[in-house]
């Protein structure tokens, strides 16, 4: 779920700084979601059409911009760690299918099943009869309460964690029941009657959340007693000190914050028309959100990846790992440049086969629409860019990944088949 979005990396820290004070969990999957089918025409004719879901309105980010300052300010406030269930005024709470009211002063006023994981319910004639209890807040405090419609409760504190779209993740792994949060919305109870059971066997709950406010705090991620957390504002700040300077000069394009991840993206001048390389950096809270560092090439405003290094979140993160994974992209930038610098001066006799991986990853509906670029003797960069322009379209996540390492892999063997020169 994006929070914010923006190109200001100065805004960005800033933000990042804020959440480092605001974060300590998990997040989920929305009800009343709306999709988007957009089509392409070529010539009078359809070209190609896709169907989208609503991530756009499911996922507005936290923050955004395009200025460092920001940037840095709300990296200072982004994560925090709560132990639950470790006390007896514990408790799961699941919303009631009643209709909602609001008091004098304006706030919602609604009802929800008070779970508690030792005794959930208890049997009179045969039934089970549940404990419920009125919860009172504002419209936005209750709009993420209501996201879901599922909350761990402490008593003790009057303070509300609401589960995120992306927290159901985390719990089904860590409990071992995924199973139990497949269609929630249509068996709310159910799935909360199996975290109870799954909660009284565990002496505590690790949870990282935000701060919506010091009585509601969503959810990002339950984690493990082996989960270290570590300050995604460190991570930024060592990447930029070691990795994005070594590039070159560089200018914000955009960097947001969502709840699974932070992205801060850096452009680089043009170095040739419509040629000029991006960095992308990501972290994330949750462990199954690695470090990412992505160099990437963009030729006729088509970006793919040249290289991506990974760590993921297993021990204490130290600034030598941080290091490690910018080291020698500088060396990697250079190569490609110097390898794209001699297309235009070199032929090579292309076969179809050649792209293979960037079909597969459109499908054969989608190729069968195109016109596909035939085998033959091309200029190496005009026959790259005419595969780029002919075969990107929108898709989804997983096959734009496929399609762009197809791009790449297509671009390495044109520059291991140049056709050489007789003397």
């Amino acid at each position: 779920m994006i929070l914010k979005e923006g190109t200001n990396y100065e805004e960005l820290i800033e933000i990042l700084e804020e959440m480092e004070s605001l974060t300590e969990t998990d997040s989920l999957v929305r009800r009343d979601q709306k999709v988007r089918v957009e089509c392409i025409k070529e010539n009078g004719k359809l070209r190609n059409w896709s169907l989208y879901g609503d991530v756009a309105f499911k996922t507005k980010p936290y923050s955004a911009g395009k200025t460092l300052r920001q940037f840095k300010k709300q990296l200072e406030e982004m994560q925090f760690e709560t132990n639950l269930f470790d006390i007896p005024d514990c408790y799961i709470l699941c919303h009631l299918s009643t209709k909602i009211s609001r008091n004098w002063d304006g706030n919602i006023v609604s009802h929800w099943i008070k779970i508690d994981p030792a005794l959930p319910y208890q049997m009179k004639d045969g039934l089970p009869i549940f404990e419920s209890m009125e919860v009172i807040m504002g419209e936005n405090e209750y709009a993420v309460m209501d996201t879901i419609g599922l909350a761990f409760y402490n008593e003790a504190t009057d303070t509300y964690y609401p589960f995120t779209e992306t927290a159901y993740a985390s719990l089904g792994r860590l409990f071992d029941c995924s199973m139990a949060f497949r269609n929630v919305d249509q068996h709310l109870l159910g799935t909360a009657l199996v975290l109870a059971e799954k909660v009284s066997k565990a002496k505590f709950i690790r949870i990282l959340h935000r701060h919506k406010n010091e009585h509601v705090k969503p959810v990002l991620s339950v984690v493990g007693n082996n989960y270290e957390i570590f300050s995604q504002k460190n991570f930024f700040e060592v990447a930029m000190a070691y990795g994005a300077s070594n590039l070159g000069i560089y200018q914000v394009k955009e960097w947001q914050i969502m709840d699974e991840k932070t992205t801060l993206v850096l452009e680089y001048p043009e170095i040739y028309d419509n040629f000029h390389f991006e960095l992308e950096l990501s972290a994330g809270d949750m462990p199954s959100n690695p470090l990412s560092v992505t160099l990437k090439a963009v030729i006729c405003n088509i970006a793919f990846p040249i290289s991506k290094r990974t760590r993921s979140h297993k021990g204490h993160i130290q600034d030598t790992d941080i290091i490690e994974l910018v080291r020698g992209l500088d060396a990697e930038k250079n190569h490609f440049q110097q390898t794209y610098g001699q297309f235009s001066v070199h032929n090579c006799n292309y076969s179809i086969r050649w792209s293979r991986e960037i079909q597969k990853a459109l499908g054969k509906k989608r190729v069968e629409l195109l016109s596909p670029v035939k085998s033959g003797i091309y200029n190496a960069a005009d026959l790259f860019e005419k595969v780029l322009t002919t075969y990107y379209m929108p898709i989804s996540e997983r096959q734009m990944t496929d399609l762009e390492n197809g791009f790449f892999s297509l671009f390495k063997k044109i520059s291991e088949n140049f056709i050489k020169e007789e003397n």
